[in-house]
């Protein structure tokens, strides 16, 4: 999507568009494209904040909230790994597999399926650490800041 066409997603009154919209600020990474998206959105901030997204375990408005909040963030310098711990749905393997992150096993635990990983942003060198849960057929990863060596 061009940022016309995302931009004009996230300001219609239509909830499949806004989270359409969301799903590709919160896929990108192309600080041109976020911030042309920022100038035409944030500025009605209120406007798209205030339509109703529904949502079922995970309330639709978290997804809107992460999508504008990365488009704050692509105004400035931070680099996006910075939205790692705001969320505990970005996708490991997604991010290694766009070549945000490196990856290292620190440890599986077979009795509740959950697994232990350090994570390296390559844009920055942040460190996280990063388990990840699942309960209800749900699965989640904690990302948690840590020092960098």
């Amino acid at each position: 999507m061009t940022p016309y066409e995302i931009s004009s997603s996230l300001l219609e009154n239509n909830s499949s568009r806004v989270l359409a919209g969301s799903v590709e600020v919160r896929n990108s990474n192309d600080r041109t494209i976020l911030r042309a998206v920022a100038e035409r959105v944030l500025p009605k901030r209120a406007q798209v904040e205030d339509i109703e997204l529904d949502g079922g375990i995970i309330p639709n408005k978290h997804w809107l909230q992460s999508a504008l909040t990365r488009l704050e963030i692509s105004k400035g310098d931070t680099c996006f790994c910075a939205m790692y711990p705001h969320s505990e749905f970005y996708d490991l393997e997604k991010e290694q597999a766009s070549h945000n992150l490196s990856t290292e096993l620190r440890e599986r635990i077979l009795k509740t399926w959950s697994t232990d990983h350090i994570s390296h942003c390559k844009n920055c060198g942040q460190c996280f650490e990063v388990p990840r849960e699942s309960g209800w057929h749900v699965s989640w990863r904690k990302w948690s800041e840590l020092e960098v060596p």
